[in-house]
């Protein structure tokens, strides 16, 4: 079922293309509104499939209502109008179809039929997506079944690893440069070839065919995929509970950090940055509920053990929450940790935050 919002500033048109839709079962009408502007307002909110759009209307026409809502990529725009001047200006805003008042009903359902099929077969598109990867921590590429593939070498899974992190055409020379930089140039050619044979073959098991492409000298994995790295930069940021566990669930470790791959270095510390900024941005725009505080300083803390002011934070947490003991546990921790690893003790501020409830 499509989800359809009706514009147009006269009401009994709306009436009337209401009765003609609601004899469709296809169709389920979540909004009508005889004002463009409050109905682009309200977009974002009824999440719409379709809208039915009048072109002559007080205010903004329905032309210039199609161009601001040229960003809502999944929207389709049906112009309904009793002229027939506009039909050149209706597509170039992109509309799929373009109706004449009085609607026909026939034509109203071969044009809502044509755009609800087109829908379910790209929503069964957008659900396939058999892989997933994670490059979180370290590179595992799941089928889609599930199961983390099984490489038949390093460099088969590290050449995958490689053409995933580009995301574009790269030239063999470049390949070559950075999964052998130690090899001749004869035998990284060999290596290459071999590693590429056995990742098509791979991939071909796991019933992708024609997925490497090589043009002008370059490869490039064409591979349907979601990871917990796009998840994670696609996290909406807004400070409440669901969105800051998820964004500490999601960080299992720094990017590709266990693979050791050195040309995901410098793209590994900027991610590891960003990260922590967010999370520091969190602290540092307020209460937070529960003990989200807790969370967010420790997985900073797990992140930059040597830095002091995130164990100065949370002792103030702790001290503030009444939590006196585990105030205590943390700073012996810390304490004997920069201690192993350092030889050196907490600075003076920090051990005054403490002093009161571990007297020396």
């Amino acid at each position: 079922m499509i989800r359809v919002i009706l514009i147009d500033d006269e009401i009994l048109a709306i009436s009337l293309l209401e009765n003609l839709l609601n004899q469709m079962n296809a169709v389920h009408i979540v909004g009508k509104f005889t004002d463009g502007e409050e109905a682009v307002m309200a977009v974002n909110e009824l999440k719409p499939d379709l809208i039915f759009l009048d072109i002559e209307m007080q205010g903004k026409n329905g032309i210039q209502i199609a161009e601001s809502l040229k960003s809502q990529e999944q929207l389709d725009i049906v112009f309904v109008t009793a002229y027939d001047q506009y039909a050149l200006e209706a597509f170039q805003v992109h509309a799929v179809d373009y109706l004449l008042k009085p609607i026909d009903q026939k034509r109203l359902e071969e044009t809502v039929l044509r755009i609800s099929s087109r829908k379910q077969g790209h929503s069964k598109a957008q659900k396939k997506k058999p892989f997933k990867a994670q490059f979180l921590g370290h590179f595992i590429l799941y089928n889609k079944d599930g199961l983390s593939i099984k490489w038949r070498t390093k460099k088969v899974k590290e050449l995958c690893a490689y053409l995933l992190h580009q995301n574009k055409a790269v030239h063999k020379d470049q390949i070559m440069d950075a999964l052998w930089p130690d090899s001749s140039f004869e035998k990284a050619k060999g290596l290459l070839h071999t590693s590429m044979y056995q990742l098509r073959k791979e991939l071909k098991n796991q019933g992708f065919e024609e997925v490497i492409e090589f043009v002008d000298e370059r490869y490039r994995l064409h591979l349907d995929y979601e990871s917990d790295f796009k998840r994670m930069t696609q996290l909406e940021q807004e400070l409440n509970e669901h969105y800051i566990q998820k964004l500490l669930d999601i960080y299992k470790g720094d990017y590709l950090a266990e693979d050791d791959y050195e040309w995901s270095a410098s793209l590994r510390y900027e991610i590891r940055a960003n990260y922590i900024k967010r999370l520091t941005n969190i602290i540092e725009q307020g209460k937070l509920e529960n003990n989200m505080k807790e969370k967010v300083l420790l997985k900073l803390i797990e992140l930059e053990p040597y830095e002091e002011q995130f164990r100065q934070m949370l002792l103030h947490w702790y001290i503030e929450q009444n939590q006196t003991e585990e105030a205590i546990h943390h700073y012996k921790q810390y304490e004997d940790y920069i201690w192993s690893e350092l030889k050196e003790k907490p600075q003076e501020n920090t051990k005054k935050m403490i002093r009161p409830f571990r007297p020396e």
